[in-house]
């Protein structure tokens, strides 16, 4: 514990916060050996030290006129006056009990006066003395202006010895910095003077321009292996205006590469560095290197093209199975027309061959169907695409309605309608658009004939400018929670006795244009089903 202070400590925070200053064993320094040889002047004795008291040893970290740079602790007259605050003083060390058997004074050194000012570090801790030293007693000690100039003097120790502890830790910490800046992933380059030559860069900044060392070049030397001068001209532009620069995936292309691809992507900003008279000294230049994230895009790109390309291949399943599903209609309805012609042939006469050339032409029709359906599909497949023309709205449920009352599998279908206020065209594939009206109802028709009639609702309105909503409603049992989850996938069978994949092939053919197609369960009873169209004026609004 000190003595004479305030302030307390042991002496392992005393040792702790010495070792600190990192001055033990260090050579020796001017700065120290001219304030010993002043305060041996300044005090008129042949000895003076800058003593720092270890463990085990004191340690002259300057030492005038003895000759030795330590000595043991026991034999430290300065480990008694480190503990004193004010200027210890010993007129003849050979009178003083404390003294009378140190080797120093008994051998060969004969020390006998000694002066000795604490060096007071961190937190009032003692480190040791300044403090000097004869080989004669003095009765009469120090003068008053002797003790003075010499704490002066033991403060210019400690101010030294706090500079170097403060040097050495901002080197620390610069070193932290630039370890810290040399393994970051991100580029750091700084430029200085109207050259912009670099005074620094990291690791990162010297991959991503393939150069060993930038350091002392100006830009346009240390830039000179890519083969863009984008950057330059972004350096300098900063450096002209003073307006900051931030830009997203760059390209950097270098001239050679010896690993990788020699062209980066970086995001990268260009900051001003402003002194003290607020004209720019230098530039900041930092950013990453996007070059994985951009390639990631890339392999992310062509991911999907090969997933679009897998979907298209896939799609060609579906294909044979809406040809299979939806050729059953034009075919069966071309079936009845020829069974009426099969039917009249052995009594043709009068108004019976006119009969016949009338089924046989709805016959003709329906086969032409049967083509259309199928051109159709095999574009929709292959491309993605529909062919789109402008209908009108009410031509397609007349038709459907047509086409059903032909074929005949739905006896006793009643369609009632609800268009209006919708506008009057629509820009669709027809006959894609009319496949989609007859699955619906076929499959409303199905889920609710109980009876002679069957109704079914088809009504239209228009969502916004641009959009069309269409329903479709039965009034059946409606549609089993479990699934609505599985309703617009292949071969979900939604009605009995069918392979349901119609309900696929018409969200299929909403999605391909552009629309988007649901299936609720209604409030008083039934299911209804939900599809979007686009409206349009003419054929370039549905580009």
């Amino acid at each position: 514990m000190s003595k004479g202070s305030s302030a307390s400590w042991t002496e392992v925070e005393r040792l702790r916060i010495l070792r600190d200053y990192s001055i033990l064993d260090t050579p020796p320094e001017p700065v120290f050996d001219e304030i010993v040889a002043l305060a041996a002047e300044v005090c008129d004795t042949p000895i003076a030290l800058v003593s720092l008291v270890d463990e085990l040893r004191q340690w002259f970290k300057a030492e005038y006129g003895l000759g030795q740079r330590e000595t043991p602790r026991a034999v430290a007259v300065c480990a008694h006056a480190m503990l004193e605050p004010d200027t210890f003083i010993v007129p003849d060390l050979s009178r003083d009990t404390r003294f009378t058997d140190n080797p120093l004074v008994t051998g060969a050194e004969n020390l006998r006066f000694y002066a000795g000012v604490q060096l007071i570090g961190r937190d009032g801790v003692p480190l040791g003395t300044l403090s000097v030293l004869d080989r004669c007693p003095r009765p009469e000690g120090l003068s008053p202006r002797q003790q003075r100039l010499l704490r002066g003097l033991a403060r210019q120790v400690m101010s030294e010895l706090e500079l170097r502890r403060s040097l050495a830790e901002q080197r620390i910490q610069l070193q932290r910095f630039q370890l810290l800046f040399e393994q970051a992933p991100l580029f750091l380059a700084l430029c200085e003077g109207p050259a912009l030559q670099f005074g620094y860069a990291n690791r990162a900044f010297h991959d991503l321009i393939g150069r060993e060392t930038v350091f002392g070049h100006a830009a346009e030397e240390a830039l000179r292996d890519l083969n863009d001068d984008d950057l330059l001209v972004h350096l300098r532009s900063v450096w002209d205006s003073g307006a900051p620069f931030r830009g997203r995936d760059l390209p950097l292309r270098r001239k050679k590469s010896s690993a990788g691809s020699s062209c980066r992507h970086v995001d990268m900003i260009v900051e001003p560095m402003v002194g003290a008279n607020g004209r720019i000294v230098g530039l900041l230049c930092a950013g990453s290197d996007m070059t994985e994230e951009h390639q990631a895009k890339d392999q992310a790109a062509r991911l999907r093209a090969q997933i679009e390309h897998g979907r298209q291949v896939s799609a060609m399943g579906l294909m044979a199975t809406t040809i299979a599903h939806e050729l059953n209609q034009p075919l069966a309805a071309a079936g009845n027309y020829l069974s009426a012609v099969r039917y009249l042939l052995p009594s043709l006469a009068g108004d019976k061959l006119a009969k016949v050339a009338e089924a046989a032409a709805l016959a003709d029709d329906q086969l032409a169907r049967a083509g259309q359906i199928i051109r159709s599909a095999r574009t929709l497949v292959t491309s993605g695409l529909v062919k789109r023309e402008l209908v009108e709205f009410a031509d397609l449920v007349a038709r459907v309605r047509a086409l059903l009352a032909a074929s005949g599998e739905c006896p006793g279908l009643s369609i009632r309608t609800e268009l209006a206020p919708v506008r009057s065209t629509v820009c669709v594939d027809r006959i894609q658009i009319e496949q989609v009206l007859l699955n619906l109802i076929r499959n409303a028709y199905q889920a609710n004939r109980s009876g002679s009639e069957c109704l079914v609702m088809v009504t239209a309105h228009a969502v916004d400018a641009d959009c069309v909503e269409v329903t479709v409603r039965d009034y059946g049992p409606g549609i089993p929670e479990e699934a609505f989850g599985m309703l617009f996938t292949t071969l979900h069978q939604s009605t009995s006795g069918g392979l349901g994949a119609g309900l696929s092939i018409c969200a299929t053919i909403v999605r391909a244009h552009g629309g988007r197609i649901w299936a609720v369960n209604e409030p008083d009873g039934g299911a209804s089903f939900h599809f979007t169209l686009a409206q349009a004026d003419d054929l370039s609004d549905a580009a």
